[in-house]
């Protein structure tokens, strides 16, 4: 699948978007993740970064470092949080520096990687002992809705959010995200879907739908 993270301006484009449904991922999709993350400080790498404004909430709390696929996306990373480390990384090569950690921290990514076995494999190896992948995609049975086949490994043109920016994603089953990492070594620990509230749905005019279906599918893999 092409990948347009590497085209020319998408990554500026994505930067500076004024999307009106991003409340949902400041509200709901990110602090369910975080509801998982271990007690503590500890170590994370996010997968995916893009600009970078995650990691460095994550930053708050942990010892986070940033990855992207996209060199344009980690460079304006690195300008805009000088304090975090941010590396390139497509997730199916070696990681460029010879480190581990807690926690791999990957939202809205998954649908982006053609090979999900070769991503677990190199998860697998980023991650300390009884280390864990926490990740959220777009709800399988939502995106089902695209194919017309919810058992389907299929790509779909959408766009992201209400931002006017179209891309290529993959849909999959719930059991096709998660047993390319149970086959390696890992066990699935938590698995939450996120619903908004009455409030929420008042506050942001959410449609019907978003207030009786889960929009994000948010799972926990640790090593075993």
């Amino acid at each position: 699948m092409d990948n347009a993270w590497l085209t020319p301006g998408f990554a500026d484009a994505y930067a500076k978007k004024d999307d009106p449904k991003d409340w949902y991922e400041r509200e709901v999709n990110i602090p369910a993740m975080v509801s998982l993350l271990p007690t503590g400080r500890v170590r994370i790498l996010d997968f995916g970064c893009g600009a970078g404004d995650v990691t460095a909430e994550l930053g708050k709390n942990h010892d986070a470092e940033g990855s992207d696929i996209s060199p344009r996306m980690v460079e304006l990373a690195r300008a805009a949080h000088p304090e975090i480390p941010f590396n390139i990384w497509d997730g199916v090569s070696p990681y460029p520096d010879a480190k581990t950690f807690d926690v791999v921290f990957s939202k809205l990514v998954f649908m982006f990687i053609d090979d999900l076995n070769v991503l677990a494999t190199q998860v697998k190896e980023v991650l300390d002992p009884r280390g864990s992948l926490v990740f959220s995609v777009a709800h399988p049975m939502r995106t089902a809705q695209k194919v017309n086949d919810y058992f389907a490994d299929a790509a779909y043109d959408t766009q992201i959010g209400g931002s006017g920016i179209r891309t290529t994603m993959i849909h999959r089953s719930f059991e096709a995200y998660i047993r390319p990492f149970t086959d390696r070594g890992f066990a699935l620990t938590a698995l939450l879907e996120p619903g908004i509230s009455v409030a929420q749905s008042k506050r942001y005019n959410a449609s019907a739908d978003d207030l009786i279906a889960p929009k994000r599918l948010v799972a926990k893999l640790t090593r075993i």
